[in-house]
């Protein structure tokens, strides 16, 4: 995780042509936010900081990429029939499956229970970074892209950060996968998401 920012910047979120200004007070990341409301696009009060990994330190992670990489044929992508979540029913719940639309259009089909519980959203059907601030969202697509283009996983870990202190910040790391349907081109990515509370 890089160190925390010390500079205090201002964050502006639009919704409906209403501003809501939010502060970045101090360099533990902890945030206040002028609380407004009707907004009718709202996106989750969460800063994100995160790198890409060589490896997943989390044994249910690699359980899931250990079972991906076994339905690999000749070093060939897996087919979407052939991906079973059950294979790891420990990681049900945090499963987050990606439709892929075109470069940087990505399109959210399911969502894990525990993901919902954490964002306090459900993003189904909505499109890959939408309730994200842009700076989240840009390197969610960065990873998507990625995996897509190298037709390869790609393993993430970082820290969320609640604006609002609404929530205890967490831990994450992240898995990336790659799909075919057809056995050519990357059009589903899953991924996988682990939280672990940090003590404020």
């Amino acid at each position: 995780m890089r160190a925390p920012v010390a500079q205090a910047q201002i964050v502006s979120l639009r919704s409906g042509g209403v501003t809501a200004a939010l502060t970045l007070v101090s360099p533990l990341l902890k945030y206040s936010a002028v609380k407004l409301v009707g907004m009718t696009d709202y996106r989750i009060p969460i800063h994100q900081e995160s790198t890409f990994t060589d490896s997943l330190r989390d044994p249910d992670l690699h359980a899931l990429h250990v079972y991906w990489d076994s339905l690999r044929r000749g070093g060939a992508i897996p087919l979407r029939a052939d991906f079973d979540p059950m294979k790891v029913p420990r990681l049900l719940e945090n499963v987050i499956l990606f439709n892929v639309e075109g470069a940087n259009r990505y399109t959210v089909r399911i969502v894990g229970e525990a993901v919902k519980e954490v964002v306090g959203q459900n993003t189904t059907g909505r499109r890959a970074g939408s309730i994200m601030d842009e700076a989240a969202a840009g390197d969610l697509l960065e990873v998507l892209d990625a995996v897509v283009k190298e037709r390869a996983p790609k393993f993430r870990a970082g820290a969320l950060y609640w604006w609002d202190d609404s929530k205890c910040p967490r831990k994450f790391e992240l898995c990336f996968l790659p799909l075919s349907r057809q056995g050519a081109e990357v059009d589903v990515v899953v991924a996988a998401i682990k939280f672990q509370r940090l003590r404020s």
